[in-house]
């Protein structure tokens, strides 16, 4: 059988995505703009994790978070939800875009499915004794996560969302 040419295999994406890729309220008619990097990105990633993703993930596009990006994980299907602020990221390059999609999909594929805050009071380790140890764990937490989604994306041959300076001084005071 013949392989599909990439056009091919994008319009599939396309199709794939059209019940997945929810715009905010206003925003229709970015909407196939938005879902087209998001199908551009998945083409990128390798066929198992772009598999996955088209049956597990929905994508919701804000207007506005005060954040680029953020992945929440749900019992059921879709197991979970990207949330993409495309307003937010209106100046950047579409290389910088698709990194932070790949990000947050990185994200997924890594089962980060708890804020470091919320793994943190899970395990009943703060208490107001130790409420300064703690927030220093949680930090650390964070800033593993965003560098372990990072190193999966230049895995995939995408760029990295923070620089290992900002890694470095990410939450800190």
């Amino acid at each position: 059988m013949k392989s599909l040419t990439t056009v091919q295999e994008m319009n599939l994406i396309m199709y794939e995505l059209d019940d997945r890729v929810f715009p905010y309220q206003g925003g229709e008619s970015d909407t196939v703009a938005n879902m087209a990097l998001i199908a551009e990105t998945l083409l990128r990633l390798p066929k198992n994790v772009r598999e996955r993703v088209l049956v597990e993930v929905y994508f919701i596009a804000l207007s506005d978070v005060g954040e680029y990006g953020r992945v929440c994980f749900r019992s059921g299907e879709p197991t979970a939800t990207v949330f993409l602020s495309f307003v937010s990221m209106e100046k950047w390059s579409k290389k910088r875009k698709m990194n932070l999609i790949a990000h947050e999909i990185a994200h997924f594929i890594l089962g980060h499915e708890m804020r470091p805050a919320d793994d943190v009071k899970r395990k009943k380790h703060i208490n107001s004794r130790d409420l300064e140890r703690d927030l220093e764990l949680m930090k650390s937490r964070f800033r593993d996560r965003e560098r372990q989604a990072d190193d999966l994306c230049e895995k995939w041959k995408f760029g990295r969302c923070y620089s290992q300076f900002q890694l470095a001084h990410l939450w800190k005071d």
